[in-house]
């Protein structure tokens, strides 16, 4: 990763928290650690990736992606008591044949801008502050979906 890339993230994120309060408290993924302890920028993970003639429609995608198994993966130490999830490369993701949801969100994701869709992943948390990954879509007419990666549901 380029280090002039990281002095601009860094000054993002500076400037990122000093517009609101609020901020402080919103998470935000930028980087991710993969399975061999290399940092990456998070959208390097996600690409269009066509499967041809194997999935012919968005739905057969997630079906395909929510029938590789769940696995949490264990937070890493990323140094001074902090700890980080370990976003595994597609290859790893499929070669092991389970994931976190993080995995599935990044295959699905690819599935879908594959198809052509305007597709993206979702960063957040889901009950009681749990941290979550999803997909999100956005129609050409402006109709949003949410699609669960790890389950198939739209």
């Amino acid at each position: 990763m380029s280090r002039l890339f990281l002095v601009y993230a860094k000054q993002w994120w500076k400037e990122y928290l000093q517009l609101r309060e609020s901020h402080c408290n919103r998470l935000v993924k930028i980087f991710a650690q993969d399975e061999c302890a290399n940092n990456w920028f998070v959208c390097s993970y996600v690409f269009p990736l066509c499967a041809g003639r194997l999935l012919e429609a968005p739905r057969l995608a997630a079906r395909f992606v929510s029938l590789i198994s769940y696995e949490k993966t264990q937070n890493i130490s990323v140094g001074k008591g902090d700890s980080g999830e370990l976003w595994a490369s597609m290859h790893t993701f499929l070669a092991r044949k389970r994931g976190d949801c993080e995995n599935h969100a990044i295959l699905l994701c690819s599935l879908l801008l594959g198809f052509g869709l305007d597709a993206y992943v979702c960063v957040g948390c889901k009950g009681k502050g749990q941290p979550h990954t999803w997909v999100m879509t956005i129609s050409p007419d402006g109709v949003i979906t949410f699609w669960e990666s790890t389950t198939g549901n739209r």
